[in-house]
């Protein structure tokens, strides 16, 4: 692998980057992204166990009431930067625990990164009945590389793909509804993916 202090350097002024607009967060919401960081940190660490997305969803949705416009987008927005964040820190940790002896560069083992994601988010997604199906490729793919990469999204498709999500949870059963977490989360994993190789090519 390249200098490991090359890798944790980058990931970290990529962090920087985003600590300003992340501290600008509405008060109100503080409560909601400190437990919904220990949720992600422990969701993007260890995603092979099972994890209960139930609570922290009915706090999402509380929370919504309070917000609307630009303000409604610029607290998406900000869950959006929490993620990528963690993600950083989850490639450090990957970088610190490499062998020295891997000669892989920063963009390969993102590439890396990038191709698991995308296996894992396959393998659970074929188990989802069609209805889910449909909501992660055709609903959510769209708005969440809106979101990741761009920042820019309307607020009738957040709230389209809310309502489609909220629907799906009390339809699904619980293993249904754990393997549409983990398809989200995988999905969600290699579009951050996607943002690095941006940054890294150009």
């Amino acid at each position: 692998m390249e200098n490991k202090n090359k890798f944790v350097d980058y990931f970290k002024r990529h962090e920087e980057s985003l600590a300003r607009q992340y501290a600008e967060r509405p008060e109100i919401s503080k409560p909601y992204l400190e437990k919904r960081w220990e949720y992600k940190m422990v969701t993007f660490f260890r995603p092979e166990h099972d994890h209960c997305v139930t609570d922290i969803n009915q706090e999402f949705q509380r929370l919504l009431s309070h917000f609307s416009g630009q303000e409604l987008k610029n607290f998406i927005i900000m869950t959006s930067i929490q993620d990528v964040i963690i993600f950083g820190r989850l490639m450090i940790n990957k970088a610190t625990n490499q062998s020295t002896r891997d000669s892989v560069s920063i963009e390969d083992l993102v590439i890396r990164e990038k191709k698991k994601y995308e296996s894992l988010h396959t393998q659970y997604l074929t188990t989802l009945p069609y209805e889910a199906k449909r909501y992660i490729i055709d609903s959510r793919e769209p708005y969440k590389r809106d979101l990741y990469l761009r920042k820019i999204f309307s607020i009738e498709t957040f709230n389209t793909v809310n309502r489609f999500y909220r629907e799906l949870l009390q339809k699904l059963d619980q293993k249904a509804q754990k393997n549409l977490v983990k398809a989200s989360m995988y999905q969600d994993l290699k579009i951050i993916c996607e943002l690095h190789l941006f940054d890294l090519i150009a």
